[in-house]
C-alpha cells in the first residue's frame, strides 16, 4: 500500500483502494480557520454544487452507473495486480527450489556429465578427515561409481541406503563408491554420514571443481567407470546403475 506523503499527513485522505487516494473530503486542518476562508466559501456548499452539476448533467441513474464502472475498474486493477504478484512469487519459489548445482555447467545430456563410452574426468578432493584423495589412483584398480549428492537434497539422502547396499554387495569384487558432496561444508556432511552409516568414500566439493569437470546440472547423479577409466553408465538411480555393475564385474 502506498504511503501518504508527510506533507499530507494532516490533510483529509480517504483510502479507497490499495493504489488510489481521494483527497479533499471530510474535515480540513485546524490551521485553516473560518477567518481564513474566502467569503461565502463552504465545503458543504462546494460539494453540493458539484453534486448538483453532475446530477443535472448525467442524471441520478447515470451517476450510479458511473460509480459502478469506476468501482469495477478499481477492483479489476487490484485483482490483476494480485494475480501478477502471485505469479511472480511462484516463479521465484520455483527458482529457489532448483538444485544449487544447476548454474555450474550447461550439461551435455539429460543427466549431465560425460557420455557413455567417453573417458571419465579424474579429480582430487579432500575427504571428511581432511586427507586428499586422488581418483586417478583408483582408476585401473577398481570399478568405480562416482556419486554426486548434497545434504540439502532429499532425493540424494534417500539414495544412500541403496548405495550402501551396492558397496556391501560388490566390495569384494573390486568395486568402490566415491561420493562427492557438492556445495556442502564438512560438518553437515559428517553428520549425515554418521546418521546414515555411510560405508564408502565421501569427498567434499565445496568449490564445485569435480562438478564442473562432469558438467553436473542435477543431483543425485551416479557415474559408473570401468577399469579402463571409461564411463559405462550415468544417471540418477543406484538401482539402475547396478545392472551395469553386474555386467562389468561378471566379465
Amino acid at each position: 500500500m502506498a504511503r501518504i506523503p508527510p506533507s499530507l499527513e494532516h490533510d483529509s485522505v480517504r483510502n479507497i483502494s490499495p493504489y488510489l487516494y481521494c483527497y479533499g473530503k471530510g474535515e480540513v486542518e485546524e490551521s485553516y480557520s473560518e477567518k481564513q476562508k474566502p467569503k461565502g466559501h463552504s465545503n458543504e456548499l462546494a460539494t453540493g454544487r458539484a453534486s448538483s452539476f453532475w446530477l443535472a448533467t448525467w442524471g441520478e441513474e447515470k451517476m450510479k452507473m458511473l460509480r459502478r464502472i469506476l468501482a469495477s475498474v478499481v477492483l479489476i486493477g487490484v485483482l490483476f495486480t494480485f494475480v501478477v504478484s502471485c505469479r511472480n512469487g511462484k516463479e521465484k519459489e520455483d527458482a529457489s527450489t532448483e538444485p544449487p548445482t544447476s548454474d555450474i555447467a550447461e550439461g551435455r545430456h539429460a543427466h549431465g556429465g560425460p557420455r557413455v563410452g567417453e573417458k571419465a574426468p579424474v579429480f582430487s578432493l579432500s575427504d571428511m578427515q581432511g586427507s586428499e584423495i586422488h581418483v586417478a589412483d583408483m582408476v585401473g584398480k577398481k570399478t568405480l561409481a562416482v556419486a554426486f549428492w548434497g545434504t540439502w537434497c532429499p532425493h540424494c539422502r534417500a539414495e544412500i541406503p541403496a548405495l550402501r547396499k551396492l558397496q556391501d554387495t560388490y566390495r569384494d569384487r573390486g568395486f568402490q563408491i566415491v561420493s562427492v558432496a557438492v556445495r556442502d561444508e564438512r560438518d553437515p556432511v559428517v553428520k549425515v554420514a554418521e546418521e546414515k552409516d555411510i560405508n564408502y568414500t565421501v569427498l567434499l566439493d565445496e568449490k564445485l571443481e569435480a562438478a564442473a569437470l562432469y558438467h553436473l546440472h542435477s543431483v543425485p547423479t551416479i557415474v559408473v567407470i570401468d577399469l579402463e577409466g571409461v564411463v559405462r553408465y550415468t544417471g540418477h538411480s543406484a538401482e539402475e546403475a547396478e545392472a551395469t555393475l553386474k555386467a562389468l564385474l561378471k566379465a
